[in-house]
C-alpha cells in the first residue's frame, strides 16, 4: 500500500512538473506573436481603426500573461487608456492609467510612468483643468529625468509650456520653451528623424511662445526653421503640420501673400500625399477665403475647388460636410462671373440640404428604434441581472444552510466524542476506585487479622507469662521467711525477690504500654485511697531497698482522689522503683502524700546523680535509661508510661531534678468534692 501511494504521488508531481513547464515555456514563435499582436493594436489604436486595434489589444493582453511578459502588459495598459481617451471615456482612461502606474511602481519603471502621467495631463488639458494637467506634466518631467528618456523630458516640457499659456503664466512659459529648445538641441545632433521631429516641435512651440509674447519677427523666424527641419525629416506629415502653422500665423498677421504661398505649397502636399480627401478641400476652402478677402480669387483655385468637392467619386454622393465649401464656391462663382456653375451648384447645396432634412428625420426616427430597442435590451439585461442576483443569492443561501448544517453535523459528532470519552474515562476511573476500594477492604481485613494476633499475644503475655511470675514471686517470698531462720540463706533469697521484682515490673510495663497503644483500656475512674496504694507500693519493694540500704521515709496523710486504681499503681510503682534504682548507698527516698491548692499531690525524692535535662515526653523521642547505682538497667519506658496514664486520669506528672543532687517526681490529681466522693463514676 505504500508502494502505490509513492508512486502516485510521483506521478502527480511529474504532471505538475509537465503542466508547469508548458505554461512558463517562452518560444521564439511566442515571442515574435506577441511582437506581431501588439504592433497591430497600436497601428489600429493610434489610427483610423480604434476598435479593431482594440480586439488586437485583448489578444495581446492574454499572450503577454501568458508568458509573463510584464513590459508588454504595461504597454497595452497604455494603449487601452489611450483607447478609451479617443472613445471619450475619460473617467475611464484616467483609472487605467493609474493602475498603469500602481504596476509600473510595483516594477519600477520609470519610463512607463512618465508615459501614464503624460496621458493623464493631455486629458487634464482637454476638460481645461489646466492647474491639475501642469501637475502631472511636472510628474511626467521627473521621472522621464529619472529614466533619462530626453523625448519624454521634451513632450513633459511641451505639456507644461502649453498649460502655463492657458493660464496666462507668459514667463514661466517662455523659461520652459527655451529649456526644451536647449535639451532638444543636445539631442537632436545625430540624424535621427524622430529626434528632428522633437526639434521642429521645440522651435514650432518657441514660435507660438514668441507670437503670444508680440515677437511676430522671431516668431516667423522660427516657424520656418521648424519647416526646415521638418524637411529633413522627410516626414510628409511633420511637413504639412509645419506649414499649415506657418500660413495660419501668416493670416492671423494679416501677411495673405506669403500666407498663400506656403497653404498653396500644402495642398499640392497633401495631393501628392493623397491625403484625406476633406483635409485638401477645407485647405483648398481656406484659401479661396482668403483670395477673396484679399479679392485677388483665382479662377484656377475655384476650379480646383470644384474638382474636389464634384469629382465621380463623389457625384452619387456629396458629403454633407461639404455643405459650407460648396456655399463658398457658389459666391466665389457669382463674384467670377461663372453664374452657369453657381446657378448648378446651388441646385446641389439645395439637394443637400433637402437629403439632409430627410436624412435627418430618417436619422430621428432610426434613433428612436434603436432607443426603444436598446430599452427593451436593457429591460431584459436587467430581468437577467436581477434573475442571476436572486439564482446567486439562492446560492449563497444554500451553501449557508449547508456550512450551518456541517457545522452542527461537526459539533453534535465531537460533543458525542467527548461524551463517549468522557463515559470511558469515568467508567475507567470507577473501575480504579472499585479497585482501590478492594485493596482497602483488604488492607483493613489484614490489618484487623494482626490486631487480633497482637490482642492475642498480649493476653498470652498477660496471663501465661504474668501469671507464673506471680506465683514465682509469691514462692519466693515464702521461702524467703522460712529462710530466715538460716541466715546465710535470707540474702541469697532477697536479691532473688529483687530480681523477680524487677522483671515483674517490666512485663507489667510492656503490658500496659501495648494496651495503652491499642487503646484497648481507657481506665476505670473512681475515688481511690492514695495512702492505701502507697503502703502497697512500698511494701512490694521493702526488700529491694532493703538490698541497697536505702530508707524509705514516708510522710502521708490520707487523700482521695478520683483515678483508675490500677493506672495508680503502676505509676506509683514504677517512680518509686526509679528513686530507689538511683538513690546512693544510705541515702532515703522521701514519699510524701498531702493534699493543697485543689490538687492531690504525691512527691517522690531521691538524692541520686540527677539530670542533665528534664526529658520531654515525645513519642518521636527516642527514650533512654541510665543504669542504676548498682548498675541495673531499663527500658526507657518507664516515665513515658506514667506521664501517658497520669494524662488518662486527667493528671499531671513533672519533675525537678539537679544534676549530683537528686530529683524529685510530682503526681498531681484534681480534687473531687463530696458529691463525686459518694459516687462511683465511669470516665473515658
Amino acid at each position: 500500500m505504500k508502494q502505490l501511494l509513492l508512486l502516485a504521488a510521483l506521478l502527480l508531481s511529474a504532471g505538475y512538473t509537465q503542466v508547469g513547464q508548458r505554461q512558463g515555456a517562452k518560444t521564439p514563435y511566442d515571442t515574435a506573436q506577441l511582437k506581431r499582436t501588439y504592433a497591430l493594436a497600436h497601428q489600429y489604436i493610434y489610427s483610423y481603426k480604434p476598435d479593431s486595434g482594440y480586439i488586437y489589444l485583448q489578444k495581446t493582453f492574454e499572450i503577454a500573461r501568458q508568458l509573463q511578459q510584464a513590459s508588454y502588459e504595461l504597454k497595452c495598459y497604455l494603449a487601452l487608456a489611450y483607447y478609451y481617451k479617443r472613445k471619450a471615456q475619460l473617467k475611464k482612461s484616467i483609472e487605467v492609467y493609474q493602475k498603469t502606474l500602481q504596476l509600473a511602481k510595483q516594477q519600477g519603471d520609470t519610463s512607463i510612468m512618465a508615459s501614464a502621467w503624460q496621458g493623464i495631463a493631455m486629458i487634464y488639458t482637454d476638460q481645461g483643468k489646466y492647474r491639475l494637467a501642469t501637475d502631472a506634466g511636472l510628474r511626467c518631467l521627473r521621472l522621464a529625468e529619472l529614466a533619462h528618456d530626453t523625448i519624454k523630458q521634451s513632450r513633459a516640457l511641451i505639456m507644461i509650456i502649453l498649460t502655463h499659456q492657458q493660464l496666462g503664466k507668459r514667463k514661466l512659459a517662455r523659461e520652459y520653451t527655451l529649456h526644451n529648445l536647449s535639451l532638444v538641441k543636445q539631442m537632436a545632433q545625430s540624424a535621427d528623424p524622430y529626434k528632428l521631429q522633437q526639434l521642429s516641435l521645440a522651435y514650432s512651440t518657441l514660435a507660438n511662445q514668441e507670437g503670444i509674447d508680440g515677437r511676430h519677427a522671431a516668431a516667423l523666424a522660427n516657424y520656418k526653421k521648424a519647416l526646415l527641419v521638418a524637411r529633413k525629416t522627410n516626414d510628409a506629415s511633420q511637413v504639412l503640420d509645419q506649414l499649415d502653422a506657418i500660413s495660419t500665423y501668416l493670416f492671423e498677421c494679416k501677411q495673405y501673400d506669403s500666407g498663400m504661398v506656403y497653404l498653396k505649397e500644402l495642398i499640392e502636399l497633401s495631393q501628392r500625399e493623397h491625403m484625406e480627401a476633406s483635409y485638401t478641400v477645407s485647405h483648398l476652402t481656406m484659401l479661396a477665403l482668403v483670395q477673396k478677402h484679399s479679392q485677388k480669387v483665382d479662377p484656377v483655385t475655384i476650379a480646383r475647388l470644384g474638382i474636389m468637392l464634384f469629382n465621380d467619386s463623389t457625384r452619387q454622393a456629396v458629403k454633407p460636410e461639404y455643405l459650407a465649401s460648396i456655399k463658398i464656391l457658389v459666391d466665389l462663382e457669382q463674384e467670377a462671373g461663372l453664374y452657369k456653375e453657381a446657378y448648378h451648384h446651388l441646385k446641389w447645396v439645395k439637394a443637400i440640404e433637402d437629403s439632409l432634412i430627410s436624412r435627418n428625420g430618417i436619422e430621428v426616427a432610426t434613433m428612436l428604434e434603436a432607443n426603444y430597442h436598446l430599452s427593451k435590451k436593457e429591460q431584459v439585461i436587467r430581468q437577467q441581472q436581477v434573475n442571476i442576483a436572486k439564482s446567486r443569492q439562492e446560492a449563497r443561501d444554500q451553501e449557508l444552510r449547508q456550512t450551518i448544517l456541517s457545522l452542527f453535523l461537526v459539533f453534535t459528532t465531537s460533543f458525542l466524542v467527548i461524551i463517549l470519552v468522557s463515559y470511558w474515562h469515568t467508567n475507567k476511573i470507577r473501575k480504579k476506585l472499585v479497585a482501590h476500594k478492594e485493596e482497602i477492604q483488604r488492607q483493613a481485613t489484614q490489618l484487623a487479622e494482626q490486631n487480633r494476633l497482637q490482642t492475642n499475644l498480649l493476653k498470652v503475655l498477660g496471663h501465661d507469662l504474668r501469671g507464673p511470675v506471680i506465683s514465682l514471686k509469691s514462692e519466693l517470698a515464702v521461702v524467703g521467711e522460712q529462710a530466715l531462720t538460716h541466715g546465710g540463706q535470707a540474702l541469697s533469697f532477697r536479691r532473688m525477690q529483687s530480681v523477680v521484682d524487677q522483671l515483674y515490673c517490666t512485663l507489667d510495663n510492656l503490658l500496659h504500654w501495648s494496651m495503652l497503644k491499642q487503646k484497648k483500656r481507657k481506665g476505670f475512674v473512681q475515688p481511690i485511697d492514695l495512702s492505701d496504694i502507697v503502703n502497697d507500693v512500698i511494701a512490694l519493694y521493702g526488700s529491694s531497698a532493703f538490698l541497697k540500704k536505702v530508707r524509705i521515709e514516708l510522710n502521708m496523710e490520707p487523700v482521695v482522689v478520683l483515678a483508675d486504681e490500677s493506672f495508680a499503681c503502676v505509676v506509683l510503682r514504677n517512680i518509686l522503683q526509679n528513686a530507689i534504682k538511683y538513690a546512693p548507698a544510705g541515702s532515703a527516698v522521701e514519699v510524701s502524700v498531702r493534699s493543697g491548692r485543689g490538687q492531690r499531690m504525691v512527691a517522690i525524692r531521691d538524692h541520686g546523680q540527677g539530670m542533665a535535662s528534664i526529658p520531654v515526653f515525645d513519642e518521636s523521642e527516642k527514650m533512654t535509661s541510665c543504669p542504676g547505682t548498682e548498675g541495673e538497667k531499663g527500658t526507657g519506658l518507664g516515665l513515658v508510661l506514667c506521664y501517658e496514664l497520669m494524662q488518662l486520669n486527667d493528671g499531671y506528672l513533672s519533675i525537678e531534678s539537679t544534676p549530683d543532687a537528686g530529683t524529685v517526681i510530682y503526681l498531681s490529681w484534681p480534687e473531687i468534692n463530696e458529691i463525686a466522693a459518694d459516687q462511683n463514676l465511669l470516665v473515658v
